[in-house]
């Protein structure tokens, strides 16, 4: 359910349900996405870069994106050292190969290219992009663990998680008038696109 681009990589599901790939990629569903990040430049991002995120940044095209997270996850990147890096912002983390700039972006919508573009707003270029979490499946954390590039069926728990999203992901979607604000701003932009007057 949903997509990664080309150069991502990182956690997807599968399934041939409709219904429930909807209700966990919707926006309106309030299912989070956290994805890793590794930024180009010595001190990437805005100062404010945060703050701009978490209100919901306006994109480069006009485009205003959902209030998202930015900071340094809740946990270490395999491949980092926690801990503010050379640039002195502390919602970084360094990563050890590289010596990098590191952070995490948690949002609730799937936007083409979302995380690359917000963070360019921010002045950051993304390096490479790892989705690490869809709402509580945290990939480095599934048992058995999974290798890149690699498929395995759900295990019973890791269904009975998904499946538990549904009802909240359904209640959500009901009762999010920011959310359904939007959604009707896009359909009547959509309406006057297609109906001149």
């Amino acid at each position: 359910f949903g997509r990664l681009d080309r150069d991502t990589t990182g956690l997807m599901l599968l399934g041939t349900d409709g219904g429930v790939g909807a209700l966990l990629t919707d926006p309106e569903s309030g299912v989070s996405k956290e994805y890793w990040v590794i930024l180009s430049g010595v001190r990437p991002l805005k100062e404010d870069a945060a703050a701009l995120i978490r209100e919901g940044i306006e994109l480069r095209d006009g485009s205003r994106c959902l209030p998202a997270l930015l900071s340094d996850g809740p946990g270490p990147h395999p491949a980092a050292d926690l801990g503010p890096s050379a640039c002195g912002w502390p919602a970084y983390w360094v990563d050890k190969a590289r010596g990098r700039p590191c952070v995490s972006v948690v949002l609730h919508e799937g936007l083409h290219h979302q995380v690359k573009r917000m963070l360019g707003a921010c002045d950051g270029s993304v390096m490479e992009l790892h989705r690490e979490a869809i709402g509580p499946l945290r990939l480095s954390e599934l048992q058995p663990p999974i290798p890149e590039g690699c498929a395995r069926p759900p295990t019973e728990e890791e269904l009975r998680v998904v499946l538990s999203l549904l009802p909240q992901a359904r209640d959500a979607k009901a009762r999010s008038p920011q959310v359904h604000a939007r959604m009707q701003a896009k359909r009547e932009k959509a309406r006057t696109r297609t109906c001149p007057n």
